[in-house]
């Protein structure tokens, strides 16, 4: 009896990861919660990023404006 239970507890769990596989394969439309989050996480501080650039370089214009006057 343990034997049948066992296969059974085995060839569910291969049928779920095999679901759950497929699933994440197809679901790139649609990302889970957590693959959003990093990917929120990854923009923001892309966007942190570019800003400081942004900011860098304004100020540094800014001076040579005031450089070449």
């Amino acid at each position: 009896m343990n034997e049948i239970l066992k296969e059974q507890k085995n060839r569910n769990r291969t049928i779920y990861s095999r679901k759950n596989q497929k699933l994440k394969e197809t679901n790139l439309l649609y990302p889970t919660l957590s693959e959003s989050e990093l990917m929120y996480e990854r923009l923001t501080k892309i966007t942190k990023t570019i800003r400081e650039i942004l900011r860098m370089y304004a100020e540094s214009s800014d001076i040579n404006l005031l450089i070449n006057k």
